[in-house]
């Protein structure tokens, strides 16, 4: 099944610590979702699941700089 996902990143750019939106047009509040993001190598560098819509804050003062990619 394919939707459309309503993502929201703020305040973009940021230091590491942010918080993440989105909705999925098909989400009912007891559907996982699965929030992945990867560094520049395609690593894993935080993965979580979460049930129905979602908000999250989100942590990566730890790692370096740089740009890291959302699925």
């Amino acid at each position: 099944i394919e939707s459309k996902v309503n993502l929201k990143i703020y305040p973009n750019p940021n230091e590491g610590l942010f918080t993440m939106t989105w909705e999925n047009e098909i989400t009912t509040s007891d559907s996982p979702s699965e929030l992945i993001i990867f560094n520049y190598l395609g690593e894993i560098v935080y993965q979580k699941t979460v049930l129905g819509d979602v908000k999250a804050e989100i942590n990566l003062t730890k790692l370096p700089k740089g740009i890291y990619y959302v699925k």
